[in-house]
């Protein structure tokens, strides 16, 4: 009986394992899909062993608070504006620094579309001796 309840409990711990990991899945993806996780989630880990119990436990640990307030409502609000804040400014922080690392592109792009736009402007005293050539209507064969 031993052997095989110790066989039952190994199956066991394996199947909540591997549900777990469907568990940190879905709730990843949940949370990309909404927008409070920049990332996509990683793919399903399928073996999953003992020694991916520590690691489980700290996902557990690290992840916990934040289970625990999607899981309660009056909790739910704050939390969900906390992270949509901090999102917010990380996006801001990637786009300053996106900026400032591009700003020599950016500065010689602008001199290249005015040194354009000035090519593709006529010049003044032109405009003023162009005659405007009203456009005929093409309606069949020339005689």
């Amino acid at each position: 009986m031993t052997g095989r309840a110790g066989k039952l409990e190994k199956v066991c711990q394996q199947l909540l394992l591997e549900f777990l990991e469907i568990l940190r899945l879905v709730v990843q993806a949940l949370l990309h899909i909404v927008g409070l996780r920049s990332t996509p989630p990683e793919p399903v880990r399928s073996i999953l062993t003992q020694q991916d119990r520590p690691v489980l436990e700290e996902f557990r640990k690290q992840y916990d608070a934040e289970f625990s307030a999607m899981a309660d409502p009056e909790k739910l609000e704050p939390w969900l504006s906390y992270r949509f804040d901090r999102l917010v400014q990380a996006r801001t922080a990637r786009i300053r620094q996106w900026d400032k690392a591009h700003q020599a592109e950016k500065e010689r792009a602008r001199q290249e579309i005015a040194r354009l736009r000035s090519k593709l402007a006529a010049p003044k005293g032109l405009m003023n001796t162009m005659a405007i050539v009203p456009i005929k209507p093409h309606m069949g064969p020339s005689p």
